[in-house]
């Protein structure tokens, strides 16, 4: 994320938000809150604005209750709660999942668990670790024939043979393979794109 897009607070103003100084803390909200908030509603324009205005409140307010956790030699205060904030929304759109027992309860990740994340996550660690887990809650939906497929889509295989030789280790009762192939490619999109609208998640490039 590029960092220059948000104003940081001065040295004394930092000191004083890791010592707890309720001024200090004040300031950074004052200082802070605002872009935050403009940049959370512009990169997940897909979740209701109201939501993530609500859940930015909710992960500035605990960064400044547990402001002894931060430490500013590692990253600055804005990449911290950003990092943070994102673990909140995959964690939200996990549960919201769950709800619709798209997934089982034992995959939930706890924010608790990942206190180190906020200073190494990346956006391309943020964006494989989603796709990924994406792709395990689909397969659960998926029949051994399908799975096989995605694998190779997701491969970026284009050579049909490597399609036909699946297909018949799952179908003998198939007269036209490449159709067949053709046909199975389109249903395991169709059924990837809805699970992808139950989820919120959209599909560019995904394969």
């Amino acid at each position: 994320m590029d960092e220059s897009k948000f104003p940081q607070p001065t040295s004394a103003q930092l000191d004083g938000f890791v010592n707890g100084d309720p001024i200090a803390i004040q300031e950074s909200i004052e200082l802070l809150l605002p872009p935050l908030i403009r940049w959370a509603k512009s990169n997940y324009a897909g979740l209701a604005a109201d939501e993530v205005e609500s859940l930015m409140h909710q992960v500035f307010g605990e960064v400044c209750i547990n402001h002894d956790r931060y430490d500013r030699k590692r990253s600055k205060l804005t990449t911290y709660i950003l990092n943070l904030f994102k673990l909140r929304v995959r964690d939200l759109l996990q549960q919201a999942a769950e709800n619709k027992k798209l997934i089982s309860l034992d995959a939930d990740i706890k924010y608790e668990k990942s206190l180190a994340t906020p200073y190494n996550y990346t956006d391309e660690e943020e964006q494989n670790i989603s796709v990924q887990r994406f792709f395990e809650q689909v397969e659960q939906y998926l029949e051994p024939l399908e799975i096989e497929f995605l694998g190779l889509m997701r491969s970026g295989v284009k050579d049909s043979e490597r399609f036909v030789t699946i297909l018949l280790n799952h179908r003998t009762d198939v007269n036209d393979l490449t159709k067949e192939v053709k046909n199975t490619k389109e249903r395991l999109y169709r059924k990837i794109r809805t699970i992808a609208d139950e989820l919120n998640v959209v599909l560019t490039d995904l394969f």
